[in-house]
C-alpha cells in the first residue's frame, strides 16, 4: 500500500500536532514539590556565612539520601545584594572531601569566582570580598 503525497502530508500534520501536545509526566510515586531555596539579604558591613556540610533530602516519598548542602539545607540560598556594596562571603567546608564554590550570577573580578582553581580543603574557610557593581538583572 502506497501513501500519496495528499495523505502523507496529513499524517505527517495529525503526528506533528499530537506530538506538541502538552503531557504530564506520570513517575510512579509522588512527587516532591521543587524545593525553593530560603533568600538570605546582605546588610552593609556585615559577613554572610555559607557552611557546606551533609545533610539529607527526601527526592521521592519514604526515601532519604545523603547529600551535601548550604547552611544545613539541600540546594544554596539565594543571596541578594545591593549596587555598591562589598559583600563577604564567608564560605567553610565541613565535609570531608575538597570542595570548590562559584559565584554565580554576578560580575566579579576572576580570583574572586571561585571556582575549580579556589579549591577548599576539608574545615578549611575562604572568605571574599566581592564589590557589587551592577545593576539588578
Amino acid at each position: 500500500m502506497s501513501l500519496s503525497r495528499r495523505q502523507f502530508i496529513q499524517a505527517s500534520g495529525i503526528a506533528l500536532c499530537a506530538g506538541a501536545m502538552p503531557r504530564t509526566a506520570s513517575a510512579a510515586g509522588q512527587q516532591q514539590p521543587l524545593p525553593i531555596p530560603p533568600l538570605i539579604e546582605s546588610r552593609r558591613g556585615q559577613p554572610l556565612f555559607l557552611t557546606l556540610q551533609r545533610s539529607h533530602w527526601s527526592f521521592t516519598q519514604g526515601t532519604r539520601a545523603q547529600v551535601w548542602g548550604i547552611n544545613g539545607r539541600y540546594l544554596g540560598p539565594t543571596i541578594r545584594v545591593w549596587n555598591g556594596d562589598d559583600v563577604k562571603l564567608i564560605y567553610s567546608n565541613r565535609t570531608t572531601e575538597n570542595v570548590a564554590m562559584t559565584v554565580s550570577g554576578l560580575q566579579v573580578p576572576g580570583p574572586l569566582i571561585g571556582g575549580a582553581a579556589r579549591m577548599m580543603s576539608p574545615n578549611a574557610d575562604w572568605a571574599p570580598a566581592l564589590p557589587i557593581r551592577q545593576s539588578a538583572a
